[in-house]
């Protein structure tokens, strides 16, 4: 290339091939750019420095870095892409050391005015640096959990801060925020009875006898109605002992918030009960709520950031996790949170570095080792990637989608007796994950199995049926809605009746079919269908609403109870409700 003449107009410069010298590519006016590989040879010795900023820019533009040999002798650096016209540098920085086989320290100096040694590293390698971020105060963290995750138990949605709590010190602590988040319910003329009823209740928690606990708190509710933190308590009680009580437990919330309307917690727990229904949007608007009396936790803002990607506004959810970080550059969560919303806008390996960040604050977090194997898969790094996924399933051994990834990778390194055992494992924890029983399948007719082979294939075809029933149903109550907005009725009908058919947990459409039912006068039915909605949605504003209106046209008086709980939930969560918008934890892969 250098025997003729051409129009190089832009250089840029670095290590394409990762092996310690420098490469470069040339851009040509109206041509093709070309690439000059330096494959000199490396006779001497260096390090690479990746910079990734957290308070700093992410490249760590700006950064000088000091290099201490063992001889002590010493080599500047400074971070930078700028070069050549229209062009941008490999903003790794490299090092040689020439003859010399080991490093003191290396020191940067971040533009945030962080400073950071890394004493002794090998040469010959890469190396990347995390801006690290000073301890915040303990007094002032606001963290609620252990984990930097804030999904549910799986990943599909992964969140290890807790809904609620698991046991019940005094009310002041029941909530997963801080204790002085809210003024104190507890009135200086409390019933006597009633309030030997609560601290009952506080040591029969103790004792995990949740149960007995609940009945002496509602003990404690009859003798004294406006008992706050009894209500409180017995939500947060009724709520973790299953589905089944989230109703209940929705309205002894809603009855805290008349109590104490400035009930921060009260907010937060009513949030993550329509959550766990899948009610997104009135989880967010309840957090919102909350932070308007409480704008400085961190951890709410980890919480809205959640909800706000399960509805895909993406950009609400990055500041949301920026703002926690600011309050808190230790809260749980947050760069767990940013890596899951820039994945699904694509930016992988921004998503990477967040998750890193993440297992930079605590080590032993399962999910976040597991999206690092995910994202070292697409890297097509497969030892790296093992080594997080083993790690995640080390720490959270339930962790079936880890396992399923894991079946992947030990089968393309070839290690099928580990990649057959990874994917049972996988389907026994999850029978109904069809990737783990695909892969489990195409390993046993690889293998020769024959028989088991086919016996996992039917399991997948079986799978693959339950999948395309509830996308059916879902597809029958679209158009269900249509026909039903067009006046359809008889029609709209059969379409919400099929889809309850496919999928007999499918509210909207039990919702839906109420409404039809009741256009067409059939209010019996109707009513039915309302509560049908309503059991398997105990939040669903518009299905109390709705039988509200018939049972108060029937004359039943406990229409009363139902217009209130949607008035109330209307009033206290404005954007409650919705449930025909179809939301759902977002699948891992």
């Amino acid at each position: 290339i250098f025997n003729r003449a051409w129009a190089g107009r832009g250089a840029a410069f670095g290590d394409l091939d990762n092996d310690g010298d420098v490469d470069i590519v040339v851009s040509t006016c109206d041509g093709r750019g070309s690439y000059l590989r330096n494959e000199g040879g490396n006779r001497n010795h260096w390090i690479g420095i990746e910079l990734r900023g957290v308070r700093s820019k992410r490249q760590g533009i700006g950064a000088t870095i000091k290099l201490t040999t063992a001889n002590d002798r010493v080599l500047y650096n400074m971070a930078s892409t700028a070069g050549s016209y229209l062009s941008a540098n490999d903003s790794r920085v490299v090092f040689g050391i020439g003859g010399e086989q080991s490093i003191k320290e290396i020191r940067v100096q971040w533009p945030s005015g962080i400073e950071q040694v890394i004493s002794t590293p090998k040469p010959d390698q890469f190396l990347k640096v995390v801006e690290a971020i000073p301890r915040a105060n303990p007094t002032l963290s606001r963290s609620v959990g252990k984990s930097s995750s804030t999904e549910s138990a799986s990943p599909t949605d992964p969140g290890p801060i807790p809904v609620l709590p698991v046991s019940a010190p005094p009310a002041a602590q029941l909530s997963s925020g801080p204790q002085d988040s809210s003024p104190p319910a507890r009135k200086a003329d409390t019933n006597p009875a009633a309030a030997a009823k609560y601290r009952l209740a506080e040591s029969l928690l103790k004792e995990n006898k949740a149960a007995e606990a609940a009945e002496a708190l509602k003990d404690a509710i009859r003798l004294q109605p406006n008992f706050t933190e009894a209500r409180f308590a017995l939500a947060v009680v009724l709520a973790l002992q299953g589905k089944e009580n989230y109703g209940t437990a929705i309205d002894h919330f809603l009855t805290v918030l008349q109590l104490d309307p400035k009930h921060v917690d009260a907010r937060v727990n009513l949030g993550k009960l329509l959550e766990q229904e899948g009610d997104f949007e009135g989880a967010a608007a309840a957090l919102k709520e909350a932070l308007a009396l409480a704008d400085q936790r961190a951890d709410l803002y980890v919480m809205l950031g959640q909800d706000q990607r399960r509805t895909e506004k993406y950009s609400e959810a990055i500041q949301s996790f920026r703002r926690a970080l600011e309050l808190d550059p230790q809260v749980p969560g947050a760069h767990y949170g940013l890596g899951m919303t820039l994945r699904s806008l694509g930016d992988v390996p921004a998503a990477g570095s967040e998750f890193e960040l993440a297992l930079r604050l605590n080590p032993d977090d399962a999910l976040a080792h597991y999206q690092l194997g995910r994202f070292m898969i697409l890297q097509k790094e497969l030892l790296e990637a093992a080594r997080h996924l083993e790690e995640s399933v080390r720490l959270k051994p339930d962790l079936a989608d880890a396992y399923a990834k894991l079946g992947v990778v030990y089968k393309s390194l070839g290690k099928n007796e580990q990649a057959e055992k990874a994917f049972r494992t996988a389907v026994r924890l999850n029978p109904q994950m069809e990737k783990a029983a695909y892969g489990l399948a195409q390993l046993l007719q690889a293998e020769g199995k024959t028989a088991e082979a086919q016996k996992a294939f039917e399991q997948v075809r079986e799978l693959k049926a339950n999948s395309s029933a509830l996308a059916d149903a879902s597809s029958l109550n679209a158009t269900g809605v249509v026909r039903m907005n067009s006046g359809e009725l008889d029609e709209a009908l059969e379409k919400f009746r099929a889809a309850l058919t496919l999928d007999p947990t499918y509210a909207a459409a039990a919702y839906n079919q109420g409404l039809v039912l009741a256009r067409q006068g059939k209010t019996p039915e109707a009513i039915q269908s309302f509560r049908t909605a309503i059991r398997l949605r105990p939040g669903f504003v518009l299905a109390h609403y709705g039988l509200g209106l018939l049972l108060q046209l029937a004359g039943d008086p406990l229409a009363d109870e139902q217009l209130r709980k949607a008035q109330l939930m209307k009033r206290l969560v404005p954007q409650a409700g919705d449930m025909n918008k179809t939301t759902s934890a977002e699948d891992p892969d």
